[in-house]
C-alpha cells in the first residue's frame, strides 16, 4: 500500500484501520533503521574519539541518513498522534469542555471556538456541527471596539445561525453606549437586536439579559412566546428620559413564559407596580428573584413573596415609610429560601404617623425562613439624615423563628432609633445568631458606634458565642481582645481565617504588632485599623 505521507501530515482526517496498521508497521521499520544507525555512529565515535553530535564533526553518509530518518519518524508520529484517532463525537465533547463559557462579540482573541475552525478542515467541520459552541453569546455595544455595534449584530446573527435549533440559546446584551451618542441611533440598535436576534431566537432562548427602555417592554413581551426561557434579566436604562408608567400596563404574559424560574428586574425604580404583575408572571415557579434597584413598598414586597413559594435566592429593594410598622397578622413561610439580600430605602423625610420611625423589623417579622443560609441587610442612603432603623425587637423575633442554620450575616445598616444603645443592639443581634454562623460582617462607621464589646469578644474567644466563625469584619473596643480571640481560636479546630476590624483605644504596641505577624505566619489574614 502506497501512502502519501506528506498529505497525511497536513490532515487530521480519521484514518481507516488498515492504513493505521500499515503506518505503524512502516514506523517500526524506520525506528529499527534509526536504532541501527545510532549504534553504528556510536561505535564510530568511540573509535575516532570524537564528541557525539558535535557541530564540528564531519557530515558523513551515516549522519545524513540519521537526520533523514529522524524527520521521517517525526512525520509518522504526527500522523499517528492520539488526537487524530479520536472519533468526531469525542472531539466534539472535548471542544465543548474547552469552551464552556459564553463568547464575547466583538470576539476576544483566544477565547472563541472560532479558533477550532482554523486548525484543519476536519476540526472545522466538527466545530460547525457542534451547536453547543454557538449557543452562548455576550453581545457588547461600546464606542471603541474592533466591531461597531451594527457589525456586531451581523456577527451575532451568523453565530446563532450556526447553532441551529436543537439546543437552548443564551443572549446577554452589555450596553456601554450613551443615549446621547451621535454616531448611532441607540433605540434603532436595540430594535435591531430585538427584531433580528431576540424574536427569531425566542423558540430556543433559555437565557435572555437585556438593557431596555420602558417603551420596548410591551412590544417584546406582550406577544412573543418564549417556550424554553428559564432566565430573564432586564435592566432599565433611565438615560433615555423614560417617564414612569402612567397606567397599569400588563406588559408580561404568563403563558408566554411557561419555563421561567430566574427573574431579575434591575434599576426600574418605581415604574413597575406589583398590581400589574401578579397575574402576568409565573411567580410560583421562581427559584431566583432579583429586584435590586426596583423599589416596592413593604406590603407589596410581602404580596410578591407570598407568591414565590419555591424561591431559593432573593434580592429586594424595599421602600419603607414612617407608618410601616403595624403588627403582621399572618406568617410568610418560605421553606426553600437560602439566600436573602434586602436594601432598605427610607422614602420620607418627616414622620407621618405616631407609629415611630420606619424600621426593617416590620419587613422581617412575618418571615419564617427555616432554611436560610445567607442574610444581607443594607440601607440605600440618598443623602438623608434619617435612615431606616433596625426595629430591634421585631428583628430579634425574626431571628428566633428563622435561620437555625444561618452561615453568613452581613449588615450595612446603622444601629439607630432604638430604646437601647447602638452597641447593645449589635451585641444582642450577634449573640442571637446561631452557632452555625461562619461569616459576620457589621458596620464599621465611627458615627454609629456599633462596636463589639470586650465582654462579647471574650465570649466568642471561649466559644460561647459563634463558635464556628471563620470570617469577622467589624469594629471592637480594644485591639487586645481581638488578638486574644484570634490566638485562642488558632489553637482549636475552629480557627478564624480572616479578620478585618477597626479598633478604638490606644495605638498598637510593638508586642501587639509581633503577635499579628505571628498570626499571619500561620496563614491567618488579619487587618487592623485604629479609629479616632
Amino acid at each position: 500500500m502506497l501512502l502519501d505521507i506528506q498529505s497525511l501530515v497536513k490532515s487530521n482526517d480519521l484514518l481507516p484501520d488498515d492504513e493505521l496498521k500499515e503506518l505503524n508497521a512502516q514506523r517500526t521499520l524506520i525506528q529499527e533503521q534509526l536504532d541501527a544507525i545510532q549504534a553504528l555512529l556510536a561505535r564510530q565515535t568511540l573509535q575516532d574519539g570524537s564528541t557525539p553530535n558535535s557541530s564540528s564533526a564531519p557530515v558523513t553518509p551515516g549522519r545524513r541518513r540519521r537526520k533523514q530518518l529522524l524527520a521521517e519518524l517525526s512525520a509518522y508520529d504526527t500522523i499517528l498522534a492520539p488526537h487524530k484517532r479520536l472519533p468526531a463525537e469525542l472531539l466534539s465533547q472535548i471542544f465543548i469542555l474547552a469552551y464552556p463559557d459564553a463568547t464575547f462579540i466583538p470576539i476576544q482573541r483566544g477565547c472563541s471556538p472560532v479558533i477550532l475552525s482554523h486548525v484543519c478542515s476536519r476540526w472545522r467541520s466538527i466545530a460547525l456541527e457542534t451547536p453547543e459552541l454557538w449557543a452562548d453569546l455576550v453581545l457588547r455595544f461600546a464606542a471603541y471596539t474592533l466591531l461597531e455595534p451594527p457589525q456586531a449584530i451581523d456577527v451575532a446573527e451568523e453565530w446563532f445561525r450556526r447553532g441551529g435549533d436543537r439546543i437552548p440559546k443564551s443572549l446577554i446584551l452589555i450596553d456601554q453606549l450613551r443615549w446621547s451618542t451621535s454616531k448611532w441611533d441607540k433605540r434603532e440598535l436595540l430594535l435591531s437586536v430585538i427584531s433580528r436576534l431576540v424574536i427569531p431566537l425566542a423558540p430556543t432562548l433559555g437565557r435572555l439579559q437585556l438593557v431596555v427602555p420602558r417603551t420596548l417592554l410591551r412590544p417584546l413581551f406582550s406577544s412573543t412566546v418564549f417556550p424554553q426561557l428559564r432566565t430573564l434579566w432586564l435592566q432599565f436604562n433611565p438615560d433615555e428620559g423614560d417617564s414612569p408608567f402612567t397606567s397599569h400596563l400588563n406588559v408580561f404574559n404568563k403563558a408566554s413564559l411557561p419555563q421561567l424560574v430566574d427573574m431579575k428586574f434591575a434599576e426600574f425604580g418605581d415604574i413597575l407596580r406589583p398590581e400589574n404583575m401578579l397575574d402576568h408572571l409565573p411567580w410560583g415557579s421562581f427559584t431566583r428573584l432579583n429586584l435590586c434597584g426596583t423599589r416596592f413598598s413593604l406590603d407589596r414586597c410581602h404580596s410578591l413573596l407570598k407568591q414565590c413559594k419555591l424561591v431559593q435566592e432573593c434580592e429586594l429593594t424595599v421602600s419603607i415609610k414612617w407608618n410601616d410598622s403595624p403588627e403582621p397578622t399572618t406568617q410568610l413561610i418560605l421553606p426553600h429560601l437560602r439566600t436573602l439580600s434586602v436594601d432598605f430605602l427610607h422614602s420620607e423625610f418627616t414622620p407621618s404617623s405616631l407609629n415611630g420611625p420606619p424600621n426593617v423589623g416590620s419587613f422581617f417579622l412575618p418571615l419564617v425562613l427555616m432554611g436560610l443560609k445567607t442574610l444581607t441587610v443594607s440601607s440605600i442612603d440618598p443623602g438623608r439624615i434619617t435612615r431606616p432603623a433596625w426595629g430591634f425587637e421585631r428583628f430579634m423575633r425574626f431571628l428566633a423563628q428563622s435561620g437555625p442554620s444561618l452561615e453568613v450575616f452581613k449588615a450595612d445598616l446603622p444601629f439607630t432609633y432604638s430604646t437601647q444603645s447602638a452597641a447593645s443592639e449589635v451585641e444582642a443581634i450577634a449573640a442571637a445568631l446561631p452557632p452555625t454562623l461562619v461569616e459576620l460582617r457589621i458596620p464599621t462607621r465611627l458615627r454609629f458606634g456599633e462596636s463589639l464589646s470586650s465582654e462579647l469578644v471574650a465570649r466568642m474567644r471561649e466559644g460561647e458565642v459563634l463558635p464556628n466563625l471563620k470570617l469577622l469584619i467589624g469594629r471592637v473596643e480594644e485591639l487586645q481582645v481581638i488578638l486574644d480571640l484570634v490566638e485562642r481560636r488558632s489553637e482549636s479546630s475552629c480557627r478564624l481565617k480572616y479578620v478585618a476590624v477597626d479598633y478604638e483605644g490606644a495605638s498598637i504596641t510593638a508586642v501587639q504588632a509581633g503577635r499579628i505577624d505571628r498570626l499571619r505566619e500561620q496563614g491567618i489574614v488579619i487587618d487592623v485599623n485604629r479609629v479616632h
